[in-house]
């Protein structure tokens, strides 16, 4: 728990120093002690429980997250000029509805999963049931196909540690 503490206290203050771009010493320890502060008080609601299991909400590896932040990105702006592309033509714009199950062990990758699609343009996670079924609207044929490929699924299931399960539909 300590070494949970220390890292998010760490990433607490970076976030500050880059955020505030203030170096003067009373700027550096007031930012020091409320990154310390605002940790020890968020570390206990961090916790989640999945059955019998416990899981902390960051845990995951900071290069990995890195490394799926990035190609998340790439998606976006993939995804932004499709539903542009879609707007512009008024062809290829066809909503529906798709569902598939995907189950992740860690809760948190479930809500890294829901993220990751609301924020992708086209697609919008409508429900997700307590059975790991999703239903996810998308604007697109291109962007059901590129949910129903399970890309997204199998990063985030190694970002957080788990094996890659594929999209069953």
């Amino acid at each position: 728990m300590a070494k949970r503490w220390i890292c998010m206290s760490a990433l607490l203050f970076f976030l500050w120093v880059i955020l505030s771009g203030k170096f003067e010493a009373k700027f550096i320890i007031s930012g020091a002690v409320c990154s310390m502060v605002v940790a020890a008080l968020c570390l206990p609601i961090m916790r989640v429980k999945k059955g019998e299991r416990s899981y902390f909400v960051v845990s995951v590896n900071p290069l990995k997250l890195f490394g799926y932040f990035l190609w998340l990105v790439k998606e976006i702006f993939f995804s932004a000029i499709d539903v542009c592309r879609a707007i512009l033509s008024n062809r290829h714009i066809s909503p529906q509805l798709v569902r598939f199950r995907c189950s992740f062990e860690n809760p948190s990758a479930t809500v890294m999963l829901v993220n990751s699609i609301i924020l992708t343009p086209g697609t919008v996670t409508v429900d997700v049931s307590d059975d790991d079924e999703f239903l996810v609207h998308a604007l697109t044929d291109g962007a059901a196909e590129g949910l129903l490929e399970g890309e997204m699924m199998r990063r985030i299931a190694r970002l957080y540690g788990e094996e890659p399960k594929g999209v069953k539909r």
